[in-house]
């Protein structure tokens, strides 16, 4: 009769404390394992990392105002204060604001949900992990997803990426065309950027000067040849790249390598307003190395 009695008061309510609980893991498993994307078209129906933020921050969001329409309805749940609320509520108070005078609304809510459920799913499990329990369960949790994203993270470093960069190098239009991407596009430089984060010394460990193939073709050069880059102000030797993605009569370098001064080439002028030095263009041209050397 007591274990009856047991049953019938803790069943109920306890149910779905726990249920709120399980919830509560499933999301921030399915977050911590969940690799984000690009929105890569708005024309290319696809389940983009926007739409999955916003499904797991809606499902967090219902599920705290649940939690705090039980506290306020149900005399036995108590609310346990945290360090959390007041920076919670002046971050509201500000992200309102935000949102108020946004150019784009819709982008600054989606963004303000985004940011503000993971904070309420701290405050709710900080409310519901009543139990030492649950308290093992969720550290065993967390501790199993960071050894299961260590190991993704190091499967990517060391194979996943190469694959993909080759894959890419070898054949650009087999991974931008399922994806909706044009060449020369905002989104190919995106997809891009994310593909080659690994770290640019992975793919690029010299500098190289992109040539259009047209100019390519005139001047006899292919991607790695050396050349010799020359403007009023200096020179700087590098290797090519032979890619579309610049326009004939433009070749583009980039800044980040010490041993390719590409800052050497650019005019020394200066804006007679704001002082800024014209350091994103120049007048340059270019000579393959051995012709230079004869």
């Amino acid at each position: 009769m007591k274990n009856k009695t047991n049953l019938e008061n803790t069943n109920p309510k306890s149910l779905i404390a726990e249920l709120i609980f399980l919830a509560c893991l499933c999301i921030i498993a399915l977050r911590a394992t969940f690799t984000e994307g690009i929105q890569l078209s708005s024309t290319t129906p696809q389940l983009n990392s926007i739409v999955v933020s916003l499904t797991f921050s809606f499902i967090l969001i219902v599920l705290f105002a649940f939690w705090c329409y039980r506290l306020i309805f149900s005399a036995k749940l108590t609310y346990r204060f945290t360090a959390i609320e007041i920076p919670l509520i002046l971050f509201l108070i500000a992200a309102g604001v935000s949102v108020y005078f946004a150019s784009n609304k819709r982008l600054a809510i989606n963004s303000l949900v985004i940011l503000t459920s993971p904070v309420m799913l701290a405050v709710l499990l900080i409310q519901i992990t009543d139990r030492p329990s649950k308290v093992k369960i969720l550290l065993i949790v967390i501790a199993a997803l960071g050894f299961l994203s260590t190991v993704q993270c190091l499967n990517q470093l060391f194979s996943d990426n190469n694959m993909a960069v080759q894959q890419y190098q070898q054949d650009p239009e087999s991974m931008l065309k399922p994806l909706g991407i044009s060449k020369g596009t905002f989104q190919q430089f995106l997809f891009e950027h994310r593909l080659y984060s690994k770290g640019i010394n992975s793919v690029w460990n010299k500098e190289m000067a992109e040539v259009n193939p047209i100019d390519a073709e005139k001047l006899g050069l292919v991607t790695g040849s050396k050349v010799r880059v020359t403007s009023r102000r200096g020179t700087a030797d590098t290797h090519v790249k032979v890619t579309d993605r610049v326009l004939p009569g433009v070749i583009w370098m980039s800044f980040h390598y010490n041993a390719t001064p590409t800052n050497a080439l650019t005019s020394h002028h200066l804006d007679p307003i704001t002082g800024t030095g014209e350091y994103k263009v120049a007048a340059v041209k270019i000579e393959k190395l051995q012709e230079v050397n004869q």
